[in-house]
């Protein structure tokens, strides 16, 4: 019905207006004017293009099952956390909190897309993101030395836990020798806006990734100990802009302060609520579409199913034996990654999975998982990974 070419812009086209996002951002609560109301329509807009592109690419499944496997485990997954719902919670709810997994679908449609050089789409895919997030770092900035004065060196964005993707893409590049130069320059910026972002979570993720790049790479430890001083000179430029001059006051704002103390202690409140929850319903969880009426002010939110320990709120949904299933599932990926015979793609896979668990890991402690940021990404690498093994399948054949 359409041309690949038409395909291939449209799904480009999802990716950057998602991404791109303004209308959602809870940054932009703090100035003295509302996007929000933009918001519906623009996920009237996302929700046209998908259908468009989902229905435009969609075409006959593969029948190599070990390839498409995972897929159906996900969706198994999520249609048992969603009938759960149905039986367990109001009907509105649990299709409500199941919509956000339902990126996952776009798999068999991308994998239809004649995507000739996976390699080089997966490091315009980190440019152009880390490009788009960085024209948003500096509007937001922009506008708050404007309205306010002074700029705001903690800017959490929407889309900021996302740049884990280049982070392991660059550093990939460049401890595999490739174009070294430019893959320093924009680790640099990289590092800088996820340090700007000041969220723990994403700090441990980061830390997650270079240390299993550094294990996995310990025999270019010059290389590695480079990129180290390289995220501490992107934290000198961070405390430079911030005008911190002395190492207590160093200690004070890494640590936080009172708000921080304040979120870590209700973060220990939700964990206690989890806990209780999956005590009470082990294997069954409690369905997609639950959440506690008297949870403080969750009501009022359109997804008040979603708590900051994502993850947690998850297994909590799907129940212990699910949550097993699950998270098996990622290492039947990590097993298709292995199978990449090309060594170069082999180390972008691996960037890119490695990626996937920091943004787990986020998960924990903050809201990700059950977003459908996360499931585009995921949709996204599962796609690619499994177009270079349809490929390296016609050029090496079955083994």
């Amino acid at each position: 019905m359409f041309t690949d070419k038409f395909n291939i812009r449209i799904f480009y086209l999802i990716l950057f207006i998602v991404v791109a996002d303004f209308f959602s951002e809870p940054v932009l609560q703090i100035y003295p004017f509302d996007l929000s109301k933009y918001d519906t329509y623009n996920k009237i807009l996302i929700t046209f293009l998908f259908i468009l592109f989902f229905l435009s690419s969609f075409k006959k499944f593969s029948k190599n099952l070990i390839l498409i496997l995972p897929f159906f485990i996900f969706l198994f997954v999520i249609l048992y956390g969603f009938l759960r719902g149905l039986i367990t919670n109001v009907l509105i709810n649990a299709i409500n909190d199941t919509s956000s997994y339902l990126a996952i679908i776009l798999f068999p449609a991308i994998i239809c897309l004649n995507l000739k050089d996976i390699n080089k789409t997966v490091n315009n895919f980190a440019d152009i993101l880390l490009i788009v997030l960085l024209l948003k770092f500096i509007v937001y900035e922009t506008l708050c030395y404007t309205i306010i004065g002074f700029p705001s060196w903690k800017i959490l964005l929407k889309q900021s836990p996302l740049l884990l993707f280049p982070f392991s893409i660059y550093l990939s590049n460049y401890l595999n020798s490739i174009n070294n130069k430019r893959n320093i320059i924009l680790l640099l910026i990289t590092s800088f806006l996820i340090i700007t972002a000041m969220a723990r979570m994403l700090f441990i993720s980061v830390f997650f990734i270079f240390l299993v790049f550094t294990f996995n790479k310990l025999k270019k430890i010059k290389k590695v100990l480079l990129i180290f001083i390289l995220l501490l000179i992107a934290f000198s430029i961070y405390l430079t802009f911030s005008q911190i001059e002395n190492f207590t006051e160093i200690t004070n704002h890494l640590y936080g302060g009172d708000v921080y103390v304040r979120g870590f202690d209700y973060r220990k409140i939700q964990f206690q609520v989890l806990i209780n929850r999956i005590i009470d319903h082990p294997l069954s969880g409690v369905g997609f579409g639950f959440y506690n009426k008297e949870y403080l002010i969750y009501g009022i939110f359109a997804k008040p199913y979603i708590l900051e320990l994502d993850l947690i709120n998850f297994i909590s949904k799907i129940g212990i034996i699910f949550s097993i299933i699950y998270f098996l599932n990622y290492l039947l990926l990590f097993y298709l990654v292995t199978k990449v015979k090309n060594i170069i793609n082999k180390e972008i896979f691996f960037a890119m999975f490695l990626c996937l668990i920091g943004l787990l890991i986020y998960s924990i402690g903050q809201s990700l998982h059950q977003g459908y940021l996360y499931w585009i990404y995921l949709s996204v690498f599962y796609s690619f990974l499994f177009l270079e093994l349809k490929e390296q399948k016609k050029i090496y054949g079955r083994n």
